[in-house]
């Protein structure tokens, strides 16, 4: 239903919005939704009420492409950053009578890559630094001493239960810098010279999974960053053409590389969801991140008992116990795949063997009483599983 009243609003305004829509963005609180071009023109829509009406229109970006687009946390305001490097702020709600509802709030010195918010902070990325903003008091700050030349991505971040948020801002080279809110570098992440980095294909309903079909090893780049929470870990994703890079920067670890298959176009992240609309066909598809026991039911659900299969060959043999896997899901996959003539007598041994391991994990939680504390560092292992039909 939203989905129709957005796309009667749009066919209804497309006579007054100048370009093609290159950005689109619903509020935090889904009262606005706003839609930029590729000649700056940006126009935001209220959607509550009855059809989808124009409240707003930008036109400070004029003659630029619209590169970035945030809403505000409450959803009063949107940010907008242009390839020339202005960035702009509209208010939708505001009833100060000496303020405009657009007006620009800052120009770099080139185009912008991406925007993040904290309150009235606004974190600016461009080709040569990433700046903190504060819509408040109109005071910028550089983030970290050294300029860059490469088109690199910053964000705000909270990891474990810390109350001010981190910044992490990409570097050239496949490093990400460590910040606090006053710009200053705790520390530098490198991950350029990691050699012992997964290379997992997606894990899909559309073929068999092969370990051994993932990408080649290549330098990590860190244009746009986003921040992805799964099980009390903070992991950092970005896209680089075809490829699907996710960090674990207080780890230091790259967690994995999966190259899907087309470059992307454009992309967006909810939750652990990666929406990807490809370069070459213009399709959409949804990527979700999942550690490997729920990577394994999702495979499971849709039915996919072959790849859920190999998927537990992959990583079951070198996995510490106890096996991640739920009894009744191995029982399963291994019933439907026995007589597979795709799986040999030493692979069907295999699942056996994780099985008979579910099942003692399964006898020692039933009396066990005493709780042991793990030690040391507890990594969590990733996969990109892709069993969505989109389209446009």
């Amino acid at each position: 239903m939203l989905l129709k009243r957005l796309v009667e609003w749009y066919i209804k305004s497309s006579l007054f919005i100048e370009g093609a829509a290159v950005k689109v963005l619903v509020a935090t609180n889904e009262k606005h939704l706003a839609v930029a071009t590729n000649r700056g023109h940006i126009s935001i829509a209220s959607l509550t009420g009855g059809a989808p009406t124009t409240v707003l229109n930008n036109t400070l970006h004029k003659g630029a492409i619209v590169t970035s687009l945030i809403w505000a946390e409450d959803g009063t305001k949107l940010l907008a950053g242009d390839s020339k490097g202005l960035v702009s702020c509209s208010r939708v709600a505001s009833r100060n009578l000496f303020r405009t509802a657009c007006e620009p709030v800052l120009e770099a010195d080139s185009g912008v890559v991406q925007l993040d918010v904290n309150g009235d902070a606004v974190l600016i990325s461009t080709a040569t630094r990433s700046q903190l903003f504060h819509l408040g008091r109109s005071t910028c700050i550089q983030v970290g001493k050294k300029l860059r030349h490469e088109p690199c991505g910053a964000i705000f971040a909270r990891p474990g239960a810390i109350e001010r948020p981190l910044i992490f801002a990409g570097r050239p080279n496949g490093r990400l810098w460590e910040c606090d809110c006053e710009g200053a570098v705790y520390s530098t992440h490198q991950f350029s010279n990691v050699t012992d980095v997964p290379l997992p294909p997606v894990a899909t309903h559309r073929h068999d999974f092969d370990p051994d079909s993932g990408p080649s090893l290549e330098a990590i780049r860190f244009g746009r960053v986003h921040v992805i929470y799964l099980q009390e870990h903070m992991f950092i994703l970005t896209v680089n053409d075809s490829r699907l890079c996710v960090v674990e920067p207080q780890k230091g670890r790259v967690v994995l590389v999966c190259d899907v298959g087309h470059s992307a176009r454009e992309y967006a992240v909810c939750g652990s969801d990666v929406f990807l609309l490809c370069e070459s066909n213009g399709s959409l598809r949804k990527l979700s991140l999942f550690p490997l026991d729920k990577a394994v039911d999702k495979l499971h659900w849709r039915e996919c008992y072959r790849q859920a299969a190999q998927v537990m060959l992959a990583y079951g043999p070198s996995l510490p116990p106890p096996s991640p896997w739920k009894t009744e899901t191995v029982v399963d996959v291994l019933n439907h795949v026995k007589d597979d003539d795709a799986f040999t007598s030493v692979m069907i041994d295999q699942l056996t063997a994780l099985l008979h391991t579910a099942k003692r994990r399964d006898a020692n939680a039933k009396t066990s009483t005493v709780m042991r504390l793990s030690t040391g560092k507890v990594y969590l292992d990733l996969l990109i599983v892709d069993l969505h039909r989109l389209s446009l």
